[in-house]
């Protein structure tokens, strides 16, 4: 899988921190801090009302590994190419957010989302 994303501005890269440049610097910093795997028992998510969207969603035995693996690849200047090898992604959940204030247009859901990705 691979990600692509275009800078809006060419400034951003332009500076250098040591030898890479400041995004795979921040991409490194942000790599260490990750824990391996991401585990949460429980977390609820309340959706104040509002126009757009309102509701809950809660998230239970989360499982997220693999994102340590990210790869990062500057390929211009203003574009640049980030990648998983392997990634894996489990947990429960129970969702019922009401779109635009509309009851039959909703997003509700109860059940497990698995993903696992390989290259």
């Amino acid at each position: 899988m691979n990600i692509i994303l275009v800078l809006l501005s060419a400034g951003f890269v332009s500076g250098k921190l040591g030898n890479d440049g400041p995004i795979e610097d921040i991409i490194e910093k942000i790599r260490k801090a990750i824990p391996e795997p991401i585990e949460i028992q429980e977390c609820n998510l309340v959706i104040p009302d509002n126009v757009l969207i309102s509701g809950s969603l809660n998230v239970t035995n989360l499982n997220a590994s693999g994102l340590k693996a990210f790869t990062f690849e500057e390929e211009k200047k203003l574009s640049f190419r980030g990648g998983l090898e392997k990634f894996s992604f489990n947990t429960g959940y129970a969702m019922d957010l009401p779109l635009l204030k509309i009851p039959l247009l909703s997003v509700f859901g109860n059940g497990t989302l698995r993903i696992h990705q390989n290259t």
